[in-house]
């Protein structure tokens, strides 16, 4: 998730586009729910190279977690193939809400 505006931390966003990123986190956390049901999920958004932000733009990342696996992952693990991302990009957006 990322704001429409441009800005590198946290610090840097409105209450207004705060509070729209939360609703987006909280949205695409529920919708990754029902579709993927997984054990648990992760929300990361890191401020500052020492936090180890390497794209200076504030965006979260929202992460569907099976038990038993490490995190951070401490082996390599396989890109999904494209055909794969396309067809779970595709059910994720049927269950979004519409707007």
């Amino acid at each position: 998730m990322i704001p429409r505006r441009h800005v590198e931390m946290i610090f840097d966003l409105s209450d207004d586009e705060t509070t729209e990123l939360a609703s987006m986190v909280t949205t695409a956390s529920r919708v990754m729910r029902d579709c993927l049901d997984p054990d648990g999920i992760v929300v990361v958004q890191r401020n500052g190279l020492d936090a180890e932000q390497s794209v200076p733009h504030v965006h979260f990342h929202v992460i569907p977690r099976r038990a038993g696996t490490p995190w951070p992952p401490t082996t390599w693990i396989e890109t999904t193939p494209q055909d794969e991302r396309q067809a779970l990009a595709a059910e994720l957006a049927r269950h979004w809400p519409a707007p």
